[in-house]
């Protein structure tokens, strides 16, 4: 037992960078998971029969829940673009999503809020392809 603890050690932080990079995969995965399983239970809720369009999280409408669908990106730009423009959004969204993947794969091991923080944003950006 204490030649491995030894050799874990000495190995030149290669087991943390290892262990970091299992726990990343996880995080990403279980994101991507909650993001998926929450939109499909808010278009099942809210397009049930007699369903509200609006629920009131915090009362006289400061924050409130409703379904929205969005054909395009940001704020619906591009929604009437033709499909090759469309596809051209997707591979554009795509390949960031690979370089990011590449930044977080050469980050620091050490950097856990950077290395999250990327965590975050790729599966946000992968959620949403």
């Amino acid at each position: 037992m204490g030649e491995k603890l030894l050799k874990k050690q000495n190995d030149g932080g290669r087991y943390e960078a290892k262990l970091s990079f299992l726990w990343g995969v996880l995080l990403f995965f279980l994101l991507l998971f909650i993001d998926q399983i929450t939109k499909v239970i808010a278009d099942v809720y809210f397009n049930a029969d007699g369903a509200p369009d609006y629920i009131s999280v915090i009362p006289k409408g400061v924050i409130g829940l409703c379904i929205s669908y969005n054909d395009g990106i940001a704020f619906g730009s591009f929604g009437d673009a033709s499909p090759l423009v469309k596809i051209g959004i997707i591979v554009g969204t795509g390949v960031i999503m690979i370089a990011l993947a590449v930044v977080w794969c050469k980050a620091d091991y050490r950097r856990r809020f950077l290395r999250v923080a990327l965590i975050f944003v790729i599966a946000g950006g992968v959620g949403n392809l």
